[in-house]
Parts: structure tokens; C-alpha cells; sequence
């Protein structure tokens, strides 16, 4: 590293933590303001609700990462323009994209903490702050579900249920049908069914054996199949938050999602992809802000930030665009997250490739 790194670095650093600490003090207290209302109603300790502001810090300070990196970004080359002070660089024989390469070396190195606070730090205060709130809300979900549809894990046995109740895990209006190998061999319907001693009892129930060319129906009042033995949390309403989860935790559930619900699981799976490709969005602002700064003669600070943050909705409309695509299964999740990211970094890359000093 030599003297004009160090510079560059000295002269992004303090901006940069200047508006990191100030917005994410904003946007922890607008997260805040929409639960107040319901908290003072409530009459809530002021200390609980400090201690929710403060768990809304990590989610706040990711958010506003980017827009930091930005700001500061286009303030240090700004400053090197008006001051001069590029001029003189440039002159002393260092290209430009030499100079700029430690600001995106650490927009890179910001990029891969934020990656890992988002998985050691801002997830778990994120889950804390929902259960709290939940709890001085009086707000707790029903997992109780309708129209459920599930397969077991080898796949040779589908549950259907019109109701699945919680409180007394309960199933209403069962069909069950048994496969042997790829053809349905036998089907039982129940009016309902009840989790016992970790089998499902049926209750007024019609089992027909398909196997026989005439199908043969057998009525029982009660009925204990030791091959229906699905927990009762695989028939809950999915009230889940991948937000709240881990990267390999949320994965795991995505796939235990998938027996039950295909759409649903590509929607989270998307989510998960997209979390993941966000925490690189400073090191993509970073390029756009040296690309469009080295671009401008006068007025350099303003111009600069108000055509990246063009750029920057043009890249969250394109992204959005993408989710839409990835959740409706035309494009894979991961698809759908990353090529934003890749599109905008290869033009910022040509951009930065193509700049006039």
C-alpha cells in the first residue's frame, strides 16, 4: 500500500462512517415509528422499546451501507477535482484506475463483512426484535391451515386435508392415498384425524384396496395406520420470515417447504438468493461512482451522486423486474437475484474501462 492508497482511504473513511452512523440511526427510528403507536397504546417500558430500537440497528445499518458508500464515494472524487489533488496524482505518473483501486478494494472488503454481519449479527437481532415486538404486541401467528396437501418422505403416500387445526392438532375431511411404486394402490377417507402417540388415528373411515381389478371397500370406525406418521408441524400454516433464518437454515426449510408448497418455496428460495446478492450492492455503487465522477467537469459532488442514483433506480427497477420473473418460475431463483448484479457491474466495468482523465 503506498502514500496515495493511505490518502484515498484517510479521505473515505470518515464520510463514509459520518453518514453510515447517521442513517442508520434514521432508519432504526422510522422502523420504530410504525410500532409505537401500538406500543404506547399498550403501554410498553420505555426501556423494551429502546431495546427493540436498538435491534433494529443491524437490519438499518445494511440498508444503509449502500447509500453510504455512494455519498462517499462521490465526495472523495469531488474533493480530488476541486482541489486539484488529482491532477497532481495523475501527474506523478499513476493511472487512474490504479489510483481508484483501493476504494474498490474496499468497497469489496465492505461488501464481504456486511455478508457476514447480515449472518452473525443482523438476523439474529432482526428474529429477537419480531419475537419481542410479538410479545409486547399481544400478535402471535395461527398456524392453523386449510386445503393442505403434502407428501411424505419417500414420496409414496399424499395427504390431503380441507383443515388442519393447531390447538389439538386435528385434520378434517382426510384422503390419504398409498402408491406402490408409480400407480395409487390404496386410498382412505376419514372425517377426520387426530395426532397420536405419533401415528394419525382416523375416525369414521372408507379404505379402498385399488390393486384388484374391483376395487374393495372396508369401513372402519377407527383406524391406526403405523405408516402414516407425518408430524403434525409439516400440515401448519408456513408462517415463516426467511429473513429471520440463516443462510443454511433457510435453505434446509426451503427444502422441506418444497413437499409442501412449490410456489411458496420458490418465492423464499428467491428471497434467500437476493438477501445474499445485496450485501455486494456497495462494491456496485462504488464502480458507478468512479465511473460517473471521472465523466464530470463542474459541479461534481452533486452530479455525480444524482446520476448514480439514477443509475441505482434503474438497477432496482431492472431488479424487481428480475424477482417478479424468478418468483412466477420463469427464471431460477438464483437467476433472478444475481443477474441484476452481473448486468449493472459489467456496464459499470465498461464504464470505469472507458474513463477520461
Amino acid at each position: 500500500m503506498n502514500l496515495f492508497d493511505r490518502y484515498l482511504l484517510k479521505q473515505l473513511f470518515p464520510p463514509l462512517l459520518f453518514t453510515l452512523l447517521g442513517l442508520t440511526v434514521i432508519l432504526a427510528i422510522a422502523d420504530m415509528a410504525g410500532y409505537l403507536y401500538v406500543l404506547t397504546d399498550r403501554d410498553a417500558p420505555l426501556q423494551e422499546i429502546l431495546i427493540l430500537l436498538v435491534l433494529a440497528m443491524p437490519q438499518a445499518l445494511i440498508y444503509a451501507l449502500p447509500v453510504s458508500m455512494l455519498f462517499s464515494v462521490c465526495f472523495v472524487t469531488a474533493s480530488l477535482y476541486a482541489h486539484h489533488e488529482l491532477i497532481a496524482m495523475l501527474n506523478s505518473g499513476v493511472a487512474f484506475k490504479r489510483l481508484v483501486l483501493p476504494i474498490l478494494m474496499a468497497a469489496l472488503l465492505l461488501s464481504t463483512v456486511s455478508l457476514l454481519f447480515q449472518e452473525t449479527i443482523q438476523i439474529p437481532a432482526s428474529a429477537r426484535q419480531s419475537h419481542k415486538l410479538q410479545e409486547l404486541t399481544g400478535r402471535s401467528p395461527s398456524f392453523d391451515n386449510q386445503r393442505v396437501t403434502l407428501w411424505n418422505n419417500s414420496a409414496e403416500i399424499l395427504y390431503y386435508a380441507s383443515r388442519y387445526r393447531e390447538q389439538d392438532q386435528v385434520l378434517n375431511d382426510v384422503t390419504v392415498i398409498i402408491y406402490d411404486e408409480t400407480l395409487p394402490a390404496e386410498r382412505i377417507d376419514a372425517s377426520r384425524a387426530s395426532y397420536q402417540h405419533g401415528i394419525w388415528e382416523l375416525e369414521a373411515v372408507r379404505h379402498y384396496d385399488l390393486r384388484p381389478d374391483d376395487p374393495l371397500l372396508t369401513s372402519y370406525s377407527v383406524l391406526s395406520d403405523p405408516r402414516l406418521t407425518e408430524p403434525p408441524r409439516m400440515f401448519r400454516a408456513q408462517v415463516f420470515d426467511i429473513a429471520h433464518m440463516r443462510f443454511a437454515e433457510a435453505l434446509g426449510f426451503i427444502r422441506r417447504l418444497e413437499r409442501i408448497d412449490a410456489q411458496n418455496a420458490r418465492e423464499a428460495l428467491t428471497d434467500l438468493y437476493d438477501r445474499v446478492v445485496f450485501s455486494f450492492t456497495p462494491l456496485l455503487v462504488a464502480l458507478l461512482s468512479v465511473s460517473f465522477g471521472s465523466r464530470l467537469k463542474k459541479n461534481i459532488l452533486l452530479l455525480s451522486i444524482f446520476f448514480s442514483l439514477g443509475v441505482s433506480v434503474l438497477y432496482y427497477s431492472f431488479q424487481f423486474f428480475c424477482m417478479i420473473l424468478a418468483r412466477q418460475g420463469v427464471l431460477p431463483p438464483a437467476a433472478g437475484s444475481l443477474l441484476p448484479l452481473v448486468t449493472f457491474c459489467i456496464l459499470s466495468l465498461v464504464l470505469f474501462h472507458r474513463v477520461h482523465t
